[in-house]
């Protein structure tokens, strides 16, 4: 299985100068990086403040029904997606897929506080297996969301350009073996699925190739650039893709961290909410 990843635009230069900024900082006390995201993601803050973790999540609160619908967490890391559903959906039924043993005591909490949460100790691929992942250790704090099962994108991640006084020597690689199955296996009937799974998503939607194109769920998934195998095969499955910003979908844009994939005949659910110029092209489209 060979992992390739094109480069997305990132968000704007002020946004990632502040968060390179307190990534920094939080490294230098790995003890202190640690007591803020436990207690950031161990007693649900965001959740009792109604925050979500991203702004693209919001986009959940206009397209939801008010009925229990499923959302599909694939790469849980600690939670953060699994909470924001919640924080938006009090009704939802959210089922994760998460790889890392180290992230299972986070995932716990969140199964002792939402009934309707379970998680699976596994990854997602195109078929079932076991494989490598690797995640990076710097100056002693474990970065679990960067792990990865291709070594070179664990280790990419942090340089000079996202850790401000970089020291390559206090940058090192773990690595486990890990559990792998399709997304097909499970027999879900999802309304809505997260991918984050850092340069695996090609491998991801091929395992579950029956359950999307059986259910056609609405996508979120991180690291789409144009024109790539994952764009292709989306649209080879009759999804369009949009930008969301600012409460509307825009049409084809990747100047974005996440986009949405929408099933072409679902295109009325995020009718209401269309930027003009998206609008515009549908009408010309269909």
């Amino acid at each position: 299985m060979m992992l390739v990843r094109h480069t997305k635009t990132l968000p704007s230069l002020g946004h990632n100068v502040m968060n390179k900024l307190i990534r920094s900082l939080l490294l230098q006390s790995p003890k202190t990086y640690d007591l803020i995201h436990s207690i950031k993601n161990k007693h649900f803050v965001n959740f009792y403040l109604k925050k979500v973790h991203e702004p693209d999540f919001n986009a959940f609160k206009l397209i939801c029904q008010n009925r229990p619908q499923t959302f599909i967490d694939i790469g849980a890391n600690v939670g953060m997606s699994a909470l924001s559903f919640f924080t938006l959906k009090s009704n939802a039924k959210v089922i994760s897929f998460e790889p890392n043993p180290i992230n299972y005591s986070y995932l716990d909490k969140l199964a002792a506080r939402f009934d309707d949460f379970r998680y699976f100790p596994v990854g997602m691929g195109d078929e079932p297996g076991t494989l490598d992942f690797y995640y990076p250790i710097y100056n002693g704090k474990v970065m679990t969301a960067l792990g990865s099962c291709d070594r070179e994108k664990a280790k990419s991640w942090l340089n000079s350009d996202t850790i401000y006084f970089f020291d390559e020597n206090k940058l090192e690689i773990a690595k486990i073996s890990i559990d792998i199955k399709t997304l097909d296996s499970f027999e879900l009937e999802p309304e809505f699925i997260k991918i984050d799974v850092e340069g695996f998503e090609y491998q991801v939607l091929l395992g579950g190739e029956k359950t999307i194109n059986t259910h056609r769920p609405i996508l979120l998934i991180e690291g789409i650039a144009e024109g790539d195998r994952v764009h292709q095969l989306l649209q080879s499955w009759n999804y369009n893709i949009y930008k969301f910003a600012n409460n509307q979908f825009h049409l084809d844009k990747f100047d974005c961290a996440n986009n949405f994939l929408v099933p072409r005949e679902k295109t009325s659910l995020i009718e209401p909410y269309l930027g003009v110029k998206t609008a515009q092209s549908l009408e010309a489209i269909y």
